[in-house]
């Protein structure tokens, strides 16, 4: 059954294939309408603008750890394969909206401040329309 109400960020994940990033603490999607300036001497003092082309990026950040079933070293191997991957951002809930599509990993990082929990972070861009679909349909 589909979620309803608001809900606990934790239910959404990033998965590539059936592994959900590991221990993410955050993850986004964003997705994007550009637009090129025309304004001309003919717009009254205002902007306008012409719609161009749209993107999709996925941001996510989590706790490292060298043990993840899939986390910050899988990504990065990911990069240095030049790889694309295939992901869904979905909480795999019957019923709820996912989207889905293929990216390339554009960046991780890997964040160990003294005294505090190493973390990881990066962005997944995605190649071409992300699909939304509806999950277990």
């Amino acid at each position: 059954m589909a979620t309803t109400g608001e809900m606990n960020g934790t239910l959404l994940g990033v998965y590539i294939g059936a592994n959900k990033f590991g221990a993410t603490r955050s993850s986004s999607i964003s997705f994007t309408q550009n637009t090129d300036d025309a304004t001309s001497a003919d717009s009254g003092g205002w902007e306008e603008h012409i719609l161009t082309s749209r993107n999709c990026t996925i941001n996510f950040e989590g706790l490292f750890a060298y043990d993840h079933t899939l986390g910050a070293v899988d990504l990065i191997d990911e990069i240095i394969a030049r790889t694309q991957v295939s992901f869904e951002f979905s909480t795999q809930v019957s019923g709820d909206v996912e989207y889905t599509g293929t990216g390339t990993i554009t960046n991780v990082t890997i964040d160990s401040p003294a005294e505090a929990i190493v973390t990881y972070s990066g962005t997944i861009l995605v190649d071409g329309a992300p699909v939304k679909a509806t999950v277990g349909t």
